[in-house]
């Protein structure tokens, strides 16, 4: 398994990670339809296994998603994080991930992930 280098933030990563985080709670209605989509998602998850989220830097998501002991991932080492990682090369056995949680994040390619 290759681990990516140890990458740190960029001053416009954090910046954009803040001026997004500051938009979704300074606007109650986009905080609540965040938490609320959150939620859902979180109830519709199997129970039990690993479930990983891709791309975890919404901190309004990660709140609601550590609830239910989603771990958060991102090639960026923001503070929201359980671990850093590349999507495309996750430090897992395959096929061990139960779920796996996409909400801020492009498209997979088809057939990225087969188990």
């Amino acid at each position: 398994m290759r681990l990516l280098p140890k990458l740190s933030p960029t001053d416009d990563t954090l910046s954009f990670m803040n001026s997004r985080d500051h938009q979704i709670r300074s606007k109650p209605y986009l905080g609540k339809i965040y938490v609320e989509w959150a939620e859902t998602i979180l109830k519709n998850l199997a129970s039990s296994g690993v479930t990983v989220e891709i791309e975890a830097t919404n901190r309004v998501t990660r709140q609601v998603f550590s609830q239910g002991n989603v771990l958060g991932m991102d090639v960026m080492p923001f503070p929201t994080l359980a671990f850093q990682a590349d999507a495309t090369q996750m430090p897992f056995a395959s096929c061990s991930i139960t779920n796996l949680v996409a909400t801020d994040t492009l498209s997979p390619r088809r057939g990225a992930f087969s188990c």
